[in-house]
């Protein structure tokens, strides 16, 4: 026992003296560095959405459609039950960017695989709504998300295309406009009317979670919009090649990467309703689409 005692006395005996070693005036040991705060929750962020454009890059997405629908030749008349079954790729490349942000945007769309009631569509079938594949679309785009000038579009209305998905593709974008402020889980925003549909079109879009996700913040929102399907949605394909006129209700929630600011995918539905134009004659058709839009790698 006393063996330890010495073996521990010097121990003792320094700490006793450490006040005398420093002195009276030494100062006080600094404390312990603080640490930091906890960084806020995600739904207290608020974040800035704009999309970024890199002039030449290019994107690839999948696009699944599933409809239900009928085909009624007139009020009371005969109606016939329709399925459709649609899976194309879309190809967006950044043509040009602009010194305030704006880019020229081409995005193809190529049907893989289009099925009426389980026939495949042909050139020998006609459907209210058709458009040829692919579909080329070019359009000046800004930051917020808006299509400042639809520069261009090829393959539409001719006979023999696809049912309905160039309206489809068109309701993914239609008054996505992004906030001109940053914004919260929970918060939401109405989005300007396109320049061709002028008041009739109505859209909200909220920003419902904000998630991490590979390494990157992945904003999920809600798009909630109803108005007229856009005139280069629809073909000629009313009696006697008449002009048909249609509107769409959709209910989309897409995800969007912040830091690269594009979509990564979308789901939901449009409801779209199409017919000839008032005085003439035609298949009146409802559709009720399921929308499946997938990213690359996603």
């Amino acid at each position: 026992m006393r063996a330890h005692a010495r073996r521990f006395a010097w121990l003792i005996a320094l700490v006793v003296a450490l006040p005398a070693l420093r002195g009276d005036d030494a100062p006080p040991l600094p404390p312990p560095p603080a640490a930091p705060p906890d960084p806020p929750p995600p739904a207290a962020r608020a974040l800035l959405l704009r999309c970024r454009f890199r002039e030449g890059e290019e994107r690839t997405y999948h696009l699944k459609l599933a409809g239900k629908g009928a085909a009624a030749m007139a009020e009371g008349g005969l109606s016939l039950p329709l399925t459709f079954k649609m899976e194309a790729s879309i190809a967006e490349k950044v043509a040009r960017v602009y010194e305030c942000g704006d880019a020229d945007v081409a995005t193809t769309m190529t049907t893989e695989e289009a099925l009426l009631n389980g026939t495949p569509l042909s050139s020998g079938v006609s459907f209210p709504g058709t458009v040829t594949g692919p579909l080329r679309v070019t359009a000046r785009v800004s930051p917020s998300g808006q299509v400042v000038e639809a520069k261009s579009a090829a393959g539409v209305g001719s006979p023999g295309g696809v049912a309905g998905p160039s309206a489809a593709l068109t309701a993914l974008g239609r008054g996505l406009a992004l906030p001109e402020r940053p914004v919260k889980v929970g918060e939401s925003w109405r989005a300007p009317a396109p320049t061709e549909a002028g008041g009739e079109f109505q859209a909200t879009t909220t920003l419902i979670a904000i998630e991490e996700a590979k390494g990157r913040t992945v904003a999920r929102l809600k798009h909630v919009f109803a108005g007229p399907v856009p005139a280069q949605a629809l073909g000629s394909s009313g009696a006697a090649g008449g002009s048909v006129t249609g509107r769409q209700a959709g209910d989309l929630v897409l995800r969007f990467d912040v830091d690269a600011g594009r979509i990564l995918g979308a789901t939901g539905t449009v409801d779209m309703a199409t017919g000839p134009a008032a005085g003439g004659a035609g298949w009146d058709v409802r559709l009720l689409l399921e929308i499946r839009l997938t990213g690359e790698g996603e």
